[in-house]
């Protein structure tokens, strides 16, 4: 069974090396190990685990474990200190200046590298289509699928220029789901020739740049195939490789996500997945799933149901990549160029936006005493691929320095009618108020909370904190702003932005009906 452990990338749990984590790596010979914030502390643990990882390989190869990580900037980010939260893909594209996305994959990468770590699963490449998409949100650099490619490409240069493996995610396109794959199959409902026009053009272009890695997702397409992409020959064979072109590494999403799991076990999809064409099967969590799945596989090859050229095929893909990343890890890292903060910070002021103030309510001009309330949701992750709680309260800490008068008001995500009576009551004598909403246009709840506090008639702004279709939601008269996320950076921008410190100069990558 170890000559088959190539084919997979598995998760572990703890946050230090252990026997049955070397039985992973030198026992049964995997080719990579993907990391969760389960598994990091701080960038200096980090560096120790990889660095024990790749010794467990050196025992049984010279070629690299593969160590990989999501890494996208905004919410998905796994390493909670030591290395820079950049903005989100959104936000970096609304800043409309494409070498920020290059930048921020060296930077990005050379951090990684520093570390240890020698594949990141970015850049999202999905075109956001659909305003209403459970997943993808600002995790897109937008809905213009030569935004899209644009911005894409530029990253994978500047992660591929440093030495790191990039993975394009997730082919052939999530940007058109109503579903989230990790609870439930998304089917995404477009013709092929809407498929080839909005959602392919990223990857084309990835390739054509020389992308590593294509994440293949779990998403049905029904014009393509009956099959999940990730478990179909039609989708990977023929569209990604002979179509397409894609000479890289084909790497499944986790096989262990409810879209797969709802309709077979990890064993059955690794076969399928691998019959289909898929070089690297991923399996992000459960241990006994990981072992099924690599008897199956074993299994399957044993018996002929899948056939050699296909498995020959593929490990020779995956020891040429390997050999590759070697050479190209050989020495130093090279050094980024920049700051990873300062770089973080220019993206957000850059990218903040104002949607329209007819008002001309900002900059908020109030006396010391003046009563500011602030009102902000409180949720955790709002998604199952995140490690970020929305943390807004450090939003009032940075609007008291400048108004130390300022009160908080705190809603649940979607709030009730007793939580929307108790703003309303708060409201009360208030001079002015800065309202923001969290993916509102998913949770609409919220919108009944900024109905009622601009019809109170007091001067407010509005913030779309996370994905911007919030603003379309905003009265059409009043201050409102897009921030495209959470990060630390962002929410100084908008404080600044509030108070005439920072004229936002951001343009929305995504069309708003405002």
């Amino acid at each position: 069974m170890r000559r088959h452990g190539e084919r997979f990338m598995f998760g572990f749990e703890g946050k230090a090396s252990s026997a049955s984590l070397e039985d992973m790596i030198a026992g049964r010979r995997v080719s990579g190990i993907v990391l969760f914030s389960r598994n990091i502390r701080d960038a200096r643990q980090l560096a120790a685990l990889c660095a024990e990882m790749q010794a467990m390989r050196k025992k049984v190869s010279e070629l690299p474990l593969l160590i990989a990580i999501d890494h996208e900037g905004g919410a998905v980010h796994r390493i909670p200190r030591g290395a820079t939260r950049f903005p989100s893909a959104m936000a970096i594209a609304a800043t409309g200046r494409v070498e920020f996305a290059e930048r921020v994959g060296r930077c990005a990468a050379c951090e990684l590298r520093a570390l240890g770590v020698n594949m990141i699963f970015a850049p999202v490449l999905d075109v956001n289509t659909n305003k209403n998409n459970p997943i993808i949100g600002v995790r897109a650099f937008g809905d213009d699928p030569e935004i899209v490619a644009s911005f894409g490409t530029a990253m994978i240069r500047g992660m591929e220029g440093a030495g790191i493996a990039a993975v394009a995610k997730h082919f052939p396109g999530l940007g058109f789901a109503e579903q989230d794959p990790h609870l439930e199959m998304p089917v995404i409902s477009r013709d092929a020739e809407e498929l080839q026009r909005q959602d392919f053009i990223p990857f084309m272009r990835a390739a054509e740049a020389g992308v590593s890695g294509m994440m293949v997702s779990h998403a049905r397409y029904p014009s393509l195939s009956a099959r999940p992409a990730s478990l179909s020959q039609a989708v990977i064979r023929d569209l990604l490789r002979r179509r397409i072109g894609f000479e890289g590494v084909v790497i499944t999403d986790d096989l262990g996500m409810e879209a797969i799991q709802e309709h077979r076990d990890a064993g059955s999809a690794a076969v399928k997945a691998c019959g289909a064409g898929a070089d690297l099967l991923l399996l992000c969590h459960s241990g006994t799933e990981q072992i099924n799945a690599m008897a199956d596989l074993a299994n399957a090859i044993s018996t002929s149901k899948l056939r050699s050229d296909q498995i020959k095929g593929s490990l020779k893909r995956l020891r040429d990549f390997k050999e590759k990343l070697r050479a190209r890890l050989t020495g130093p890292p090279p050094a980024a160029g920049e700051e990873g903060e300062a770089l973080a910070r220019e993206i957000a002021e850059s990218a903040l936006t104002l949607v329209g103030d007819r008002e001309k309510v900002l900059p908020l001009r109030l006396e010391t005493g003046r009563r500011l309330l602030v009102f902000f949701p409180q949720a955790g992750p709002l998604t199952p691929v995140e490690d970020e709680v929305p943390a807004l309260d450090r939003l009032a800490e940075i609007i008291r320095l400048r108004h130390p008068s300022a009160e908080m008001v705190t809603f649940p995500l979607s709030p009730s009618r007793r939580d929307l009576d108790a703003a309303r009551q708060a409201l009360g004598d208030a001079d002015a108020a800065v309202v923001c909403t969290l993916n509102a246009h998913l949770h609409r709840a919220q919108t009944e909370l900024v109905d009622e506090i601009a019809a109170s008639g007091k001067p407010a702004a509005f913030i779309a904190v996370r994905n911007p279709y919030d603003a379309e939601l905003y009265p059409p008269h009043a201050a409102r702003l897009a921030a495209y996320g959470t990060d630390r950076h962002t929410l100084e921008a908008v404080g600044k932005a509030l108070f005439g410190e920072l004229a936002p100069r951001g343009k929305c990558p995504v069309a708003l009906r405002v």
